[in-house]
C-alpha cells in the first residue's frame, strides 16, 4: 500500500552488523505506524483483514501478556526493571461465581541494617508466584492424579494433561487459555480482523507465490551483486505485485483451499488439484515457452 511517500513496505537488513533481526516488535511497528494507517486512509470505513504466516515471530506475545512459562512457582521479589510485567486480569470466583479482578504484585516490607547498624525499612515489589495465584482462585491442588506433588513444570508437552503440574494448571486457565498474541492485540483494538495461515500449507498462502514471482524478476534483471539488488529491489516487489498478479496467486489459493473443504479423503484431493495444477499439452512434444523469455 502507498500513498505517494508513505508506504507500507520497510526495507530491513538483516544481520549482526546491519539492523539486527526482525522481530515481532518490528511488526508492531510496521502495523501501528504505516499498515494500519495506510489501509484507512485507503479505504475509509472499510474493515482489513490481515493475513498471516504461521510464524514464531507472529504468535509472540506482548511483554505484559499473560503467559505462565515466564512465571515463577514461588513469590519472587520482581522490581519494574523486569522485562515482563504482567497485565491484571479477570477470573471467574468459585465462590460467589462473579468476576473477580486478579492482580499479580504486592509491597512487601523489607528490614535490613544499613553501613551504620541503623535498622531502616524498604518495600520491596514481588511477584506473587503461580502457587499463589492458584491459591487466590481456590485452584490450587498441589499434586497431580497420580498423587505426585506438583512442580512448575512436568517436561511434558504443552496442554497434554492439564493437571499434571503447576504451569500447565495455570495455562488452561481460560484467561491464560485466551491470550491473544500480540499482533491480533493491535489489529483487533483497530477494529480489523486477524487470522494466520495454516501451518505446513504453503500452497494456501498467496504470499508465498509474490515471494517466488518477486525472486524470478530479480534472477532476471539483477547483476547478482548486493548494490543493483538494493538499487533495483522495490522495482521487482511492484512487477511481482501487480493487480492482476495478486489476484491469480488468490485464486489459485482458493483453489486449493476450496480442494480440502470439499474432501474428506487425501485421494480424493489428489484428484481434485490435478484439475488445475497439471497442464496438458495436446500437440507433440511442443512446450510452452514463457513470453518474457522468448
Amino acid at each position: 500500500m502507498k500513498i505517494q511517500k508513505w508506504s507500507s513496505r520497510k526495507l530491513f537488513k538483516a544481520g549482526t552488523a546491519r539492523d539486527g533481526w526482525w522481530t515481532s516488535k518490528h511488526m508492531v511497528e510496521q502495523l501501528k505506524e504505516d499498515a494500519i494507517g495506510l489501509f484507512e486512509a485507503l479505504h475509509p470505513n472499510c474493515v482489513a483483514v490481515f493475513l498471516f504466516d504461521n510464524s514464531s515471530n507472529h504468535g509472540a506475545f506482548a511483554d505484559d501478556a499473560l503467559v505462565a512459562s515466564r512465571m515463577t512457582l514461588n513469590e519472587k521479589p520482581w522490581p519494574l526493571s523486569e522485562k515482563f510485567q504482567f497485565r491484571d486480569t479477570v477470573y471467574i470466583s468459585r465462590s460467589t461465581d462473579m468476576e473477580e479482578v486478579q492482580s499479580f504484585y504486592y509491597e512487601k516490607e523489607i528490614k535490613k541494617r544499613d553501613k551504620k547498624g541503623n535498622l531502616k525499612t524498604k518495600k520491596v515489589r514481588y511477584f506473587k508466584g503461580i502457587r499463589k495465584i492458584l491459591e487466590e482462585r481456590s485452584l490450587w491442588i498441589g499434586h497431580d492424579l497420580e498423587g505426585k506433588k506438583w512442580k512448575l513444570h512436568c517436561g511434558a508437552p504443552d496442554r497434554v494433561n492439564p493437571i499434571c503440574c503447576a504451569l500447565h494448571f495455570l495455562e488452561n486457565c481460560p484467561d491464560f487459555k485466551n491470550q491473544k498474541s500480540v499482533l491480533e492485540e493491535v489489529i483487533i483494538t483497530s477494529g480489523h480482523i486477524f487470522e494466520l495461515y495454516p501451518k505446513y500449507h504453503c500452497e494456501c498462502n498467496w504470499i508465498e507465490m509474490y515471494w517466488g514471482a518477486a525472486k524470478r524478476e530479480a534472477r532476471l534483471k539483477c547483476d547478482y551483486s548486493f548494490k543493483s539488488l538494493e538499487e533495483n529491489i522495490d522495482s521487482f516487489l511492484d512487477k511481482a505485485g501487480d493487480l492482476a498478479h495478486i489476484r491469480r496467486y488468490f485464486r489459485r489459493s482458493m483453489d486449493f483451499i476450496e480442494a480440502y473443504s470439499r474432501c474428506t479423503d487425501g485421494r480424493e484431493v489428489v484428484q481434485e488439484v490435478k484439475k488445475f495444477v497439471e497442464k496438458k499439452y495436446l500437440s507433440h512434444r511442443k512446450v510452452r515457452v514463457p513470453s518474457d523469455l522468448v
